[in-house]
């Protein structure tokens, strides 16, 4: 059954009758064609039911998660279908199992109509691993847990204590003594520096002995098992794969690790969790240092400074997308998903819930891996979400920029809560300046009426799900801000600039300017005209072309849409002549470059043709005159005030021109020759 709004066949069970579905109702909010017939035991009385519609051939979207790997099973069963045919959305956790069931209604078309968007896949990578398997920590816990993973893995032994250890008899894999001071890399490819390293010798009687020979090595393996019990050997533990740490006093943990690991042999594909354009990367320019910001708040490490750009290790990162939401310039981009399927999917979520009558949406953004078990939880043991909270989940909620809270406004929420894990709240610097700068915009389009207590944009870090669900029923009934929706393409800034201007749009506010917190990445250069020679070398390091030089005569000319704020032209900016102030300007006007300085250009003295700014090239000569030895004379400093052609043709004709060489020898014809041949002949 394919409908104007759903692109596959809907299937719907009311579980056992514990949730209150109304197919009429659900029929007419879904625009589909016929009344929807709702099921009571899909997965099991009525699985014929599903067998019937794989048999039609369609795409089938199914209102159930729990079971999916039976239909996916039973899909890949049948012929001419596949599993790819079948997709699933969750209305029983999510709306059905809660004690606003009867007015979920709205929530569950919203879910079931934003489901069945289909965003662009994510690039993918090979990590390849042989089970090349380091073991390191002390005393004999760890011997025995490397005994163990040798009978399927390839394992060498790192003692950072070799104390308590029973000498084996039998030397099943290599062991050494040593202390790990660098890991890098990730899962395949590993490299581990140690220091103090030394093979146990053969010789070994009562106790190990490793010699008086103490070295550094470097190390290769595929996965590393951390048992010593000491600081992690990695930035973030848990975003390295192949990298495994365990407390040695917990036994149970370390059995079901050295399961887990065992694992880890063959080719295995990850996503590639962001994409990177270096050429509008404001890293830096020339050596000069702008943006760090994805240095500065990556937990992996996964990404370096490569001089004027960066580089991002994939196999390293976890995709935890501080860096996309920092990134000023769009350089850096998440992929997973990407930034204008994820609005879309927002847009529509947003949409359909107003369309189905729906009121006061709030969004709450949660991981996949932590958010969702909490709503499970809260449905199955407390009162189940709200009606009007519509759960978004994502890989990484730190991966949300301003851009996409601003536009969830810009799309009819009236709140939005972003649920982080208390394990990731070393992480959250990045994901609070988003969340500072969404607020600040809200603010200043006067959305808040007290910003000390109505928090439009909110972070909530929460373990427990009954003090969460508490949080979400005591959510003030505010009225969206708007619903003015826009096609979400283009890069970051694009996306930036059209939720701004759809806030604009619903603001009352006539202000076209708004001031923006320090580091916002969107305001204008303030240039000191007296100190400005029109160098223009801030031309030359803008990553943005915020900056341009003038076509017919000197000028600074400034992009205000552009600008990203990254201080790359006050660091470049010989003169200390600018400085940055954040704001954002809604005017149409920004779109066009204005003139910040300008000088009367100076005419050449020997062609009078115009070619530079004439008070530059007059400070240059004041600073220049009788200190260079090549500036001595007025003819020397003349130069300065010729174009580059006049300049070289004045050189050559100079009398001390360094580049003038000897005359010329006139060429000899084959006449001459021969005829002072025959004259030597004769003479002889």
């Amino acid at each position: 059954m394919t409908t104007e709004k759903l692109a596959r066949k809907l299937l719907i069970c009311n579980c056992d009758q514990t949730m209150p579905l109304n197919g009429a109702k659900l029929s007419v909010a879904l625009d589909l064609p016929s009344e929807l017939f709702i099921n009571s035991s899909l997965c099991r009385s009525q699985i014929d039911n599903f067998r019937s519609a794989l048999k039609k051939n369609e795409g089938l979207l199914v209102a159930c998660t729990q079971e999916a790997p039976l239909f996916r099973e039973i899909a890949s069963e049948e012929d001419g279908c596949g599993e790819d045919n079948v997709s699933f959305v969750n209305i029983r956790e999510l709306a059905g199992w809660s004690d606003e069931a009867e007015k979920s209604q709205p929530k569950m078309v919203a879910l079931i109509e934003a489901s069945d968007l289909k965003g662009q896949p994510t690039r993918l990578m090979t990590l390849r691993s042989s089970g090349n398997c380091l073991v390191y920590g002390g005393g004999q816990i760890v011997y025995d847990t490397a005994l163990k993973l040798s009978q399927r893995l390839s394992v060498i032994l790192v003692l950072s204590d070799p104390d308590d250890l029973i000498v084996p008899a039998t030397n099943l894999f290599p062991m050494a003594i040593g202390k790990i001071e660098k890991l890098q890399g990730a899962l395949g490819r590993f490299k581990i520096s140690l220091k103090d390293y030394a093979t146990a010798a053969p010789s070994s009687r009562s106790e190990l002995s490793f010699g008086n020979d103490r070295t550094s090595m470097e190390l290769s393996c595929d996965l590393v098992f951390d048992l010593s019990g000491e600081h992690p050997l990695v930035t973030s533990a848990v975003s390295r794969d192949g990298y495994f740490r365990v407390d040695p006093s917990q036994a149970a943990e370390i059995a079901s690790t050295m399961y887990e690991i065992c694992d880890f042999v063959g080719e295995f594909e990850k996503p590639i969790y962001v994409d990177y354009e270096k050429e509008i990367c404001a890293h830096g320019r020339s050596g000069k240092v702008g943006c760090t910001k994805c240095l500065d708040h990556c937990p992996a490490s996964a990404i370096t400074s490569a001089g004027d750009f960066v580089l991002i290790d994939g196999g390293v990162c976890g995709g935890c997308g501080n860096c996309h939401a920092l990134c000023p310039t769009g350089a850096i981009q998440y992929s997973y998903p990407r930034l204008d399927d994820l609005v879309t999917r927002i847009q529509q979520l947003l949409k359909s819930y107003k369309a189905a009558r729906g009121s006061h949406p709030a969004l709450l953004f949660c991981d996949e891996a932590h958010g969702l078990p909490m709503i499970s939880a809260m449905s199955r043991y407390g009162k189940g979400l709200p009606a009007n909270v519509l759960p978004v989940s994502l890989h990484s909620v730190l991966s949300l920029g301003h851009e996409t809270l601003l536009a969830a406004f810009g799309a009819g929420a009236s709140h939005v809560k972003v649920l982080v894990p208390p394990a990731r709240r070393e992480e959250l610097s990045a994901l609070n300046d988003q969340i500072g700068l969404c607020n600040s915009v809200l603010e200043g389009l006067d959305f808040v009426a007290n910003p000390q207590v109505d928090m439009r944009a909110q972070v909530l870090i929460e373990q427990d799900p009954f003090v969460l669900e508490a949080a979400l029923y005591e959510l003030p009934s505010n009225d969206p801000i708007g619903a003015n929706l826009f096609t979400a393409t283009g890069s970051k800034r694009d996306i930036a600039h059209m939720a701004f201007n759809s806030l604009f749009e619903a603001s009352s506010l006539a202000n076209e300017q708004m001031e923006l917190p320090g580091g916002a990445p969107y305001g204008i250069i303030q240039v000191d005209s007296a100190s400005c020679t029109l160098c223009l070398a801030c031309v030359g390091s803008c990553p943005a072309h915020a900056l341009l030089d003038g076509v017919e005569q000197p000028q600074l000319r400034f992009h205000e849409r552009n600008c990203v704020q990254c201080g790359l032209c006050a660091a470049t900016c010989p003169e200390n002549a600018i400085t940055l102030a954040p704001r954002y300007n809604f005017s149409r006007n920004v779109q066009s470059a204005v003139v910040l300085h300008e000088d009367e250009p100076l005419d050449c003295i020997r062609c009078n043709e115009p070619f530079g700014s004439k008070r530059a090239i007059e400070r240059v000569s004041s600073i220049l005159a009788g200190k260079n030895p090549m500036f001595q004379t007025s003819s020397q400093l003349d130069l300065l005030k010729m174009c580059d052609d006049c300049r070289i043709i004045s050189q050559s004709e100079s009398s001390d021109n360094p580049m003038a060489m000897g005359e010329v020898p006139r060429v000899r014809t084959t006449e001459e020759y021969l005829n002072s041949v025959s004259s030597d002949t004769e003479e002889s």
